[in-house]
């Protein structure tokens, strides 16, 4: 990912953005931002980029409009193969008679005469 300064919109007008393409592709990458990245009052450009060899997961990129720097900003969240299941726990207190026996067992053969 970065700022490229190869502008992808003119990949069907300009050689050599059509050969850096050809290049990125035929390495096995493909780009996932599409829309302009640097817009002007005349122009929008395409020349911040994000590449992924990821094909079968859902990817989610994303631009995030900003006017900190004449660029937008790009990002790309690629979800977690693993679904983390939360496992839950559960506190509770045996009654049972053999549980009441050893409690009341303790009980009685503990010292209370400092308490």
């Amino acid at each position: 990912m970065g700022d490229m300064n190869v502008d992808l919109l003119k990949c069907a007008t300009h050689g050599k953005t059509n050969e850096y393409l050809d290049h990125i592709f035929s390495s096995g990458y493909i780009p996932v931002i599409t829309k302009p990245t640097r817009v002007c009052s005349s122009t929008a450009t395409l020349i911040d980029h994000i590449y992924t060899n990821i094909l079968k997961r859902p990817l989610l990129p994303a631009i995030v409009l900003t006017d900190v720097s004449d660029h937008f900003g790009i990002c790309l969240f690629v979800p977690n193969k693993q679904q983390h299941k939360e496992i839950e726990k559960y506190t509770y207190r045996d009654y049972s008679d053999k549980n009441l026996y050893t409690f009341k067992a303790s009980l009685n053969n503990t010292d209370f005469t400092t308490v």
